[in-house]
Formats: C-alpha cells, sequence, structure tokens
C-alpha cells in the first residue's frame, strides 16, 4: 500500500514533467512567432489534479515515515534533476530569434557614407567623375610636355623623376606575344603608351580620387588662366589619329572637366578668363559642325537605310545565338523580308 510519501514523489513527478511540456511548446511558439514583445516566462508548476490521491502528513506514522525516507529521497532528486537537465537542454537548442526589421548591407554602407566626404561623391555618376579624371589627366599631361611651367614645382619633379628612366623590360619581354595574338602597335608606340600611364599614376595620386578634395597643388591656376589661348590650343590638338576632328560634345566635354577640376580646387577664375573661353568654345563647335557635314568622321546621326550584307550578318549572329530569342529575332527579320517582296 502506498504511502504519502511515495503519493507525494509521485505527483511532483507528474507536475514537473508536464510544466516541462508546457515550457517546450512555449519555446516552439516563441521561436516561430520570433515578435514576441513580452519575454518568455517559464510555467509554473501545476497543483495535483483533484482525482490524485494526496493523503495528509499528520496522518502517517513515525514508523512508515522513517522506513521510506531514505529511498523516496533518492528517486524524487534523481527524477527532478533529470527534468531540469532536460529544460535546460531543450532551452539551448532552441533557435534565435530573427530579427526582421534588420537593414540590409546596401542599407547599411549607405548609413556608412552618409557623410561629408560620401554624399560628395555622390553628387554625380561615377561614369560622369571618371570622364572628368579622364580629361584632367590628360590636362596635365599636356601641360607638362608642353607647358611645363604651368606646373607647381613638386608635381613637376615628380614626373621629371619618373619619366628619367621609365622601365621597359616587361614591354620588350611580351611584345613578341603581343605581335602572335594580332597587336598592330609596334614596339616604340608600346613603351610611349606605357611612359604615359607612368606619368597619369603621379598624377592620380596628387589630385586624388574624383569626388574628393585633392591634398596637393598640381596647377599654378594664376598663370594658367591668365589667357585662354593655353586652353583651347590644348582642345584643338585633341583629334583622332588620322588628324580628324572630333564631335563638338567631346570638346564641351574637355570644358566641363576643366570647370571641375577648378571646383575641387575651389579656385575661381577671372570673368575675363570666362568670357574669353566660352566665345573661343563657340568656334570650337561650329567648326567641329561643320567638319562633320564635310563628311568628317565615321559616325553618322540619324537613321540609315539597312544594307543587305549587314541584314544577313544580323541574320547569321540571330542563328549562333540559339535559344528563344535568337529563333524569334531569325524568324521575325526572314518574315519581314518576305512582305517587303510582296509588295
Amino acid at each position: 500500500m502506498p504511502t504519502a510519501r511515495t503519493t507525494r514523489s509521485r505527483a511532483a513527478v507528474a507536475a514537473a514533467a508536464r510544466a516541462q511540456q508546457q515550457q517546450q511548446e512555449s519555446i516552439a511558439n516563441f521561436a516561430a512567432e520570433g515578435f514576441s514583445n513580452s519575454p518568455l516566462q517559464p510555467p509554473q508548476p501545476q497543483q495535483p489534479e483533484a482525482g490524485e490521491t494526496r493523503d495528509d502528513e499528520s496522518s502517517s506514522t513515525p514508523s512508515n515515515a522513517g522506513q521510506q525516507e531514505g529511498g523516496n529521497d533518492d528517486d524524487d532528486n534523481n527524477a527532478l534533476a533529470a527534468v531540469d537537465d532536460n529544460n535546460h537542454d531543450t532551452a539551448s537548442a532552441a533557435p534565435a530569434p530573427v530579427n526582421n526589421n534588420a537593414p540590409s548591407n546596401r542599407l547599411v554602407r549607405i548609413r556608412e557614407n552618409f557623410n561629408a566626404a560620401g554624399v560628395r561623391k555622390k553628387a554625380r555618376s561615377k561614369s560622369t567623375y571618371d570622364g572628368h579624371q579622364r580629361n584632367n589627366l590628360r590636362l596635365i599631361v599636356y601641360l607638362y610636355e608642353n607647358n611645363t611651367e604651368m606646373l607647381v614645382d613638386q608635381l613637376r619633379h615628380q614626373l621629371d623623376d619618373v619619366n628619367a628612366e621609365p622601365d621597359y623590360t616587361d614591354i620588350v619581354r611580351r611584345h613578341p606575344q603581343y605581335v602572335r595574338r594580332g597587336g598592330k602597335k609596334s614596339l616604340n608606340e608600346r613603351k610611349e603608351e606605357f611612359r604615359i600611364e607612368l606619368l597619369k599614376d603621379v598624377i592620380s595620386d596628387a589630385i586624388g580620387s574624383p569626388g574628393t578634395t585633392p591634398s596637393q597643388q598640381v596647377i599654378d591656376f594664376d598663370a594658367f588662366t591668365e589667357n585662354a589661348d593655353m586652353f583651347v590650343n590644348y582642345l584643338t590638338k585633341l583629334r583622332k589619329a588620322d588628324g580628324a576632328l572630333n564631335k563638338a560634345g567631346s570638346y564641351l566635354s574637355h570644358r566641363s572637366s576643366l570647370k571641375y577640376l577648378f571646383r575641387r580646387y575651389k579656385y575661381t577664375p577671372s570673368r575675363a578668363f570666362e568670357e574669353d573661353l566660352k566665345e573661343c568654345v563657340e568656334g570650337i563647335k561650329r567648326s567641329a559642325t561643320e567638319a562633320c557635314q564635310a563628311g568628317e568622321g565615321n559616325i553618322y546621326d540619324g537613321d540609315r537605310a539597312l544594307t543587305w550584307p549587314l541584314y544577313l550578318q544580323f541574320n547569321r549572329w540571330f542563328a549562333a545565338m540559339g535559344g528563344s530569342d535568337g529563333i524569334f529575332d531569325l524568324s521575325l527579320r526572314r518574315a519581314n523580308l518576305m512582305l517587303l517582296r510582296m509588295l
């Protein structure tokens, strides 16, 4: 016949088991929702149900209590320790809550770059900055080789050191391989290109990346802006390899790059220089437009009729492309040609 101590031990174990099950369900629901505002509170052990027997401790005799005390205490402690270990393992194995409001990596970078230097770089697109950088490097190289007195002494000495004895070893070693691959440039032309790139690297380090404030002065702007002909002569020498004139928009981009260089150095040219430069650029635009109308260059504006050889070449390209897009374009072109023959 079970004693009062045994009955209470069984009731405690059953209550602890129900509490463990409820706690596991609460942890699972919390991990699934992930956005609960209230902290997880472990459920409290419930009292034994009405159907369970719980005798009054006072009704047990001292002899019965003494006989069961040693064994029942060990059973209770082992059962409760097992329940506690299971609860600890379950809580540690539960997944961490997911924060659905965490910012993306792109948003984090935007926030980090939202400062004086970052917003300055965002004032224009990357392609615009790259175009200004190329044009300004080309201008400074021109000044170094034709009007070196326009450069500050520090930059001029740096360029002299690089230009004194360029190392063409790698260019000479790779030139036979370049020729075997179909290269058309001579060894001297490739050496010249390599030398120019070395000069541009020094200038690029001096003026810094686009969108930033330069750390080193490169041009004596006061001497450079005394006469607009200095820059106009540079523009008139910007031609293609065969001596042909560029389009008018190309010359306008170089003038915009010069203005951008002034802004980077916070230099304001005189009004006389700006007016003289504006008048000269208008003449450059008119000359370039007249040259284009006279047949200069191989780039044409407007629509032109599709020639038969180019039509056949398009068909070969679409056939080689394969896939649904290539087959559709090839079929559409051939269907249009059939309709034109029926007219």
